[in-house]
């Protein structure tokens, strides 16, 4: 398998799954590095589903990941389900990074989506309710320890609507075990790399 499990993400992974499995939203609250995108690619394996990744920035409208425009042939506009609404009918797992670059407001509106029973959807003329899939699953990362004026984590009670997960970067013994795994012969030398750079600045 591609993913390797590791001390600070083992426990984070397994709680993960327990939430989606309650139909729980999960925010993932890790530094940048530590490894929250590709936690979230080890949930959709094991889960069996598409993954649906939207990246966060303060100019993101959630009613226009909902809906949008689309051209038909002869030129004319016709409305089709935005990115949001296909991943919650069909579902995926819907995986909302650096969700605290959102403004309040907008962070909200995402984490509410699992209380969302249908959606509606233009079809031809008519407007109708499409149910939201019961496999669908909404999971949103946001980071700590990260001085950024321009970032914002959910209100409290937002939070509270989730499972959210702390979790940090790989120990220096985690990511040593790592490379004598899979660097073979040349390992001593990787690892000793690894703990000089470690020791010189722990915090990358």
């Amino acid at each position: 398998k591609d993913y390797v499990d590791m001390t600070s993400t083992t426990r984070a992974l397994s709680v993960a799954k327990e939430a989606l499995d309650n139909r729980e939203t999960v925010l993932l609250n890790a530094p940048g590095q530590a490894g929250a995108t590709r936690l979230v690619d080890e949930l959709a394996a094991s889960r069996k589903q598409d993954l649906v990744t939207i990246v966060g920035n303060a100019g993101i409208d959630p009613q226009g990941l909902m809906e949008r425009f689309e051209f038909n042939e002869d030129g004319t506009l016709r409305m089709v389900p935005g990115v949001i609404a296909d991943a919650l009918t069909e579902g995926k797992l819907l995986y909302l990074d650096h969700l605290d670059h959102l403004p309040p407001e907008r962070q909200a509106a995402l984490l509410r989506l699992m209380d969302i029973d249908s959606i509606p959807v233009a079809e031809g003329d008519k407007v109708v309710h499409k149910p939201v899939h019961p496999d669908a699953r909404v999971v949103a990362s946001i980071s700590h320890g990260v001085k950024d004026s321009g970032r914002k984590p959910p209100e409290a009670a937002d939070r509270a609507r989730t499972t959210e997960i702390f979790f940090d970067r790989p120990r220096i013994d985690d990511v040593t075990n790592i490379i004598r795994k899979e660097a073979g012969p040349a390992a001593d030398a990787v690892v000793d790399l690894a703990k000089k750079l470690h020791a010189e600045n722990p915090e990358r």
